[in-house]
């Protein structure tokens, strides 16, 4: 069992409870609801974990610094091979999952009783105060027959967030397991097939599974908002939609935590395939550099623009290389010395300052091997 779904699981033992309650108040006379309030007040605390020690599901849900820090750890060293660019989805996603648990617990966390209209016309404010204590809730500042429900629109808003991290994530991953590229695939097992037609290919299907399913998060976001407006903010229409939107969205995203979980848990990741890739265009990726080199020489903008332009085209139409048709022009040699435009093909800069990145989030260095040919910075 999951960690949501054991929350989810403890959520409906507390409604079993409550029905059962009602029912039970119905035998000897009384109004279920008063029988359902009680078994909410005597089971929801153990359920939940409010009293004695918090069950697991719980701490995960709604913080754990210290295991959270570890397991940011073992995820961080995991990625840290695959540079900036993962560390870049990974903060991202750490930031959307911690929104979802805050906004999680201020949307669920609220209750009302305070009668049809919200004025306590019926019972008194302390009896509303006295069972959301006890069942570990915020009394809703204000409510008419309804909680408002922007609490569960922020909800569905931050799941749709998480699910567009996650599915930014496998977006990158499809990108670099592409049979041209190579560069990362994710697990792939023994006698698995990938397409049907072409037995080459290893199809991630994983994370198109993630690419999917996140876009049913963002449908389930737009119901959420569409709830929002209620007639006199006390009409019921959004019950119907979120007996289903909330159990579906809250359901998958954890299906999708765990599914991009186990991804990232089993990919393998191909370093030279990298270095190969960034050689492949002959120098094509250094135009920049070469161009800055000009313009320091003095030359104008636009005169270096047009002739890097022109090495850059020709280059890329066949015959020799960039690099080769730069540092073999006689008037770029002359006019910014052979050894500034040498150095415009290093690959070193683009390196200089990743480990001060990962220092800024508090994360050790990571191991910077130089590629093949290459001094390391």
């Amino acid at each position: 069992m999951t960690e949501v779904s054991g929350l989810l699981f403890d959520l409906f033992v507390i409604f079993l409870a409550a029905k059962t309650g009602g029912a039970l108040a119905s035998l000897v006379r009384q109004p279920p609801v008063l029988g359902e309030l009680l078994a909410g007040v005597l089971i929801g605390p153990y359920a939940l974990g409010l009293i004695g020690a918090p069950g697991p599901e719980l701490v995960a849900v709604f913080g754990n610094p210290e295991t959270a820090s570890q397991t940011l750890k073992v995820a961080y060293h995991l990625i840290a091979e695959l540079g900036v660019i993962v560390l870049l989805f990974f903060v991202g996603l750490e930031t959307r999952l911690e929104e979802v648990t805050q906004v999680g617990a201020r949307a669920v966390a609220v209750g009302k009783i305070s009668g049809a209209v919200g004025t306590f016309a019926h019972v008194e404010p302390f009896v509303e105060e006295y069972v959301c204590r006890r069942l570990g809730l915020q009394p809703a500042p204000i409510s008419t027959q309804v909680v408002t429900r922007d609490r569960h629109a922020q909800l569905a808003a931050a799941l749709a967030i998480l699910g567009a991290s996650l599915e930014t994530f496998a977006t990158e991953v499809r990108l670099l397991q592409q049979t041209e590229i190579g560069e990362l695939e994710e697990p792939f097992g023994q006698g698995q097939r990938g397409s049907s037609a072409m037995p080459h290919k290893k199809n991630p299907i994983r994370c198109e599974r993630v690419v999917g399913l996140a876009r049913i998060l963002r449908g389930y976001a737009l119901t959420a908002l569409e709830n929002v407006a209620l007639w006199h903010e006390r009409d019921i229409s959004h019950s119907s939609a979120e007996r289903i939107w909330l159990a579906d969205a809250t359901t998958l995203a954890d299906y999708v935590l765990d599914l991009f979980t186990r991804v990232v848990g089993g990919w393998r990741v191909y370093p030279e395939r990298m270095q190969a890739n960034v050689h492949r265009t002959g120098g094509l990726i250094f135009s920049e550099r070469v161009l800055m080199a000009l313009l320091e020489s003095g030359m104008s903008r636009e005169e270096a623009y047009t002739r890097v332009q022109a090495h850059a085209l020709a280059a890329r139409e066949g015959g020799p290389s960039f690099r080769e048709r730069v540092l073999q022009d006689p008037e770029l040699v002359q006019r910014a010395g052979r050894e500034a435009l040498e150095d415009a093909f290093r690959v070193e800069p683009f390196l200089a300052h990743v480990d001060h990145i990962f220092r800024r989030l508090g994360l050790e260095e990571p191991p910077a091997p130089a590629l093949e040919g290459e001094k390391k910075p």
